[in-house]
């Protein structure tokens, strides 16, 4: 029952099988299933919350499988690796085991993601820089998740992995919005670039970067003062360091 479980986090161990044995912090959510180890001896995965069967455990680790990756000089040594391949995990990293699971039981995800392992709470995904934290449960006895941050991009980590827009938010994105729908539709400034194919994430930034300068110029325009004609050159430059230089490469 999810309701009565414990609260985990990377850094505080729960109590797991009825012989007291420690292991991570169960899965959050059944939305998010398969994404956390959960109790049993280091190495060892239960099936993901709401199985029927609580007895199965996956063999432990051998020398130099998935989840025995050894020592931190070897943080790095999915680099250059198959997608294909498992994803080592760096043992002495409990985070990182969280990541490693996420990937072992979405294989499908791994085949299409290239993940590598900066060094702690910070990851290269397909050659972009994400830092990857634990989200602690905003209610005592709730379960904390994965969240990977990409720029001003926060997400769950599996959404993220998953090229999905749900439960997407960005840095200022509360900010008020009163001014622009004061606004007429035929005043508000428009861009220009309905040609231009962008990923499912690049979309997502260009569209928080346009809102954010839309809501500035309404925010002018309701003050009756004008709008400046460097601003869709500030929004230009912006919008490049958002996508990253990979992106301004591209024809």
């Amino acid at each position: 029952d999810l309701t009565e479980a414990k609260s985990c986090s990377p850094q505080k161990r729960c109590d797991g099988g009825p012989d007291g044995a420690e292991g991570l912090s169960p899965q959050p959510r059944a939305s998010r299933a398969r994404t956390e180890p959960l109790g049993g001896a280091p190495g060892q995965f239960s099936p993901a919350v709401g199985s029927r069967s609580g007895a199965h455990r996956d063999a432990p680790p051998q020398r130099g499988d998935e989840f025995n990756v050894g020592s931190p000089s070897k943080r790095s040594r999915n680099v250059g690796s198959p997608r294909s391949a498992a994803y080592l995990v760096d043992k002495d990293d409990v985070l990182d085991q969280h990541v490693g699971y996420y990937l072992r039981h979405h294989p499908e995800v791994r085949k299409q993601r290239a993940v590598v392992r900066m060094q702690p709470g910070l990851y290269e995904v397909d050659g972009r820089e994400v830092q990857v934290e634990w989200q602690y449960a905003a209610e005592p006895g709730g379960q904390g998740f994965l969240v990977a941050v990409d720029g001003p991009l926060r997400q769950p980590f599996s959404d993220y992995m998953e090229g999905s827009e749900k439960n997407a938010s960005y840095e200022g994105q509360d900010m008020g919005r009163s001014s622009l729908h004061e606004i007429p539709k035929d005043r508000r400034i428009s861009f220009n670039d309905t040609h231009k194919v962008y990923s499912r994430l690049e979309a997502m930034k260009v569209a928080k970067e346009q809102a954010l300068v839309r809501e500035k110029a309404a925010n002018l325009v309701k003050d009756g003062k004008e709008v400046p004609d460097d601003l869709m050159t500030k929004y230009a430059r912006s919008l490049q360091v958002k996508l990253g230089i990979n992106r301004q490469q591209k024809p």
